[in-house]
């Protein structure tokens, strides 16, 4: 999950521009406004150490990397960078999975709504991803069930 602060001011044309991308991309994130009346002070603080002395808003922190002002072009660029890694899906043993592959159980799984119980060491053929990271999708018989990440491993 990524990380995102980003210290600005509700006056701020860049800030409000910031912002606006973010919510376009429809982007989590914490703002912290330097012209707060009570923790505004501290806020401007954290940005001028920061910024080696200077007050520059917007300043962003994304998973620890520190971004001064950034042009929207390159704030794009950053977020989908950010986005694109969020929706590669990875096994348990953090090897990325593609349409197709073939995976091991890591633990036995009873299949909820079914009597279905899968053991571990099962191998799943032909895996479907399901734009969701943490899921998988793998037909058994004449059913599609939904399985966690963390419960498989790539074979191979």
């Amino acid at each position: 999950m990524n990380t995102i602060i980003m210290y600005g001011a509700d006056w701020c044309k860049d800030c409000i521009q910031s912002k606006n991308i973010l919510k376009e991309k429809n982007i989590e994130y914490r703002f912290l406004d330097i012209t707060d009346p009570e923790k505004g002070s501290e806020y401007s603080k954290e940005v001028i150490s920061i910024n080696n002395g200077k007050r520059i808003i917007p300043t962003f922190i994304i998973n620890d990397e520190v971004y001064t002002n950034p042009k929207p072009s390159e704030l794009h660029i950053i977020l989908d960078t950010l986005q694109n890694n969020d929706d590669i899906t990875y096994c348990s043993n953090g090897k990325e999975l593609q349409n197709g592959d073939t995976v091991l159980l890591t633990r036995n799984l009873n299949v909820k709504g079914s009597s279905l119980n899968l053991k571990q060491g099962a191998v799943l053929e032909k895996i479907k991803l399901t734009g969701d990271p943490d899921y998988i999708d793998v037909r058994i018989g004449k059913s599609t069930i939904a399985i966690k990440t963390e419960y498989v491993k790539k074979k191979g």
